[in-house]
């Protein structure tokens, strides 16, 4: 028997022409490179029959809402190539984005409610493959100092076959760029006007995807978003700039991440409006430190967040 390594993963996707339909994706166009991939092959609810009889013991169960969950990090960096779509790119339209490309310029992924993409996910583990198709997700981002920084994915799908796979699927990867870790001189933030001193940030883009079915369907949805932040910068002197004042005068303001410093492998999230919410202060190597955290608030004037790749 064929041992089946763990250690030997790979991803593809590819957007589906037709929701849940096999869009066929192949190593050489359509693999994603990921750290900490991850499939929960097979959930939903026991459904058991539970009649009555004569003796104690288990009844046999049915499985009922039959999905599949994909879990993955991949590195937040460019394509190399101003207004070229990074690799990654197809995993922000998998997870209820648009994208604009501006030539020689700029890619912007920003959040939509309808319409949103779905995606054909192979997942290889060892020589087991898993196709699933259907896949709609969630995403997150995480960076902190002295890091590289990641993008975190989790997405749902419909439940497809599992094939043995004794060959490679052949994965080509030179699309995806290396990123630059946080240092001073590779990262910028600035909320309300003021550019602080960044440690940490992790950004919640929010959406909500659940697995719905009815008696004509089964279908993977984003039903909501609500998109959240943290970080932790250095405490300025209230002189400098008062946050206590801005939480307290629930003042809307700007917020902007900048990581990266080469054209083409610059990321940036911005939102127009976000509301500071209980800052907490922390210490950090015996200097004083401010947690703070909001939302990006949808006004109704347009997308509440960009990431922007340039």
């Amino acid at each position: 028997m064929a041992k089946l390594f763990f250690k030997k993963k790979a991803l593809l996707a590819k957007i589906e022409a037709t929701y849940g339909v096999d869009a066929g994706p192949t190593g050489a166009l359509n693999a994603i490179q990921t750290r900490n991939l991850s499939i929960s092959p097979l959930e939903g609810d026991q459904l058991e029959f539970d009649v009555d009889t004569e003796l104690f013991g288990a009844k046999a169960a049915t499985m009922v809402g039959k999905h599949v969950k994909i879990t993955g990090e991949v590195a937040l960096a460019g394509s190399g190539d101003l207004g070229v779509a990074p690799a990654w790119g197809v995993l922000m339209l998998g997870c209820g984005h648009t994208e604009t490309i501006v030539a020689d310029t700029s890619v912007t992924y920003e959040p939509k409610d309808q319409d949103t993409n779905s995606l054909t996910m192979w997942v290889l583990v060892g020589r087991t493959l898993h196709k699933v198709t259907g896949a709609r997700g969630t995403v997150k981002m995480s960076s902190r100092k002295r890091e590289y920084p990641w993008l975190q994915f989790e997405f749902t799908g419909l439940f497809g076959p599992v094939v043995d796979q004794p060959t490679a699927l052949g994965t080509v990867l030179s699309a995806f760029v290396k990123p630059q870790p946080f240092r001073a001189e590779t990262v910028e933030f600035e909320v309300g006007s003021y550019l602080a001193g960044l440690h940490e940030l992790s950004v919640d883009f929010g959406q909500r995807v659940e697995f719905y079915e009815h008696s004509e369907e089964e279908q993977v949805q984003q039903v909501d978003r609500m998109a959240t932040w943290q970080g932790t910068v250095e405490e300025p002197d209230v002189g400098t700039h008062n946050f206590y004042n801005d939480v307290n005068a629930e003042t809307l303001m700007a917020f902007s991440y900048i990581h990266g410093t080469v054209p083409g492998n610059i990321v940036e999230i911005t939102a127009p409006k976000t509301q500071l919410l209980s800052p907490q202060r922390q210490e950090v190597q015996n200097i004083a430190a401010l947690q703070l955290q909001g939302p990006f608030v949808q006004d109704g004037s347009g997308p509440e967040y960009s990431v922007i790749v340039r």
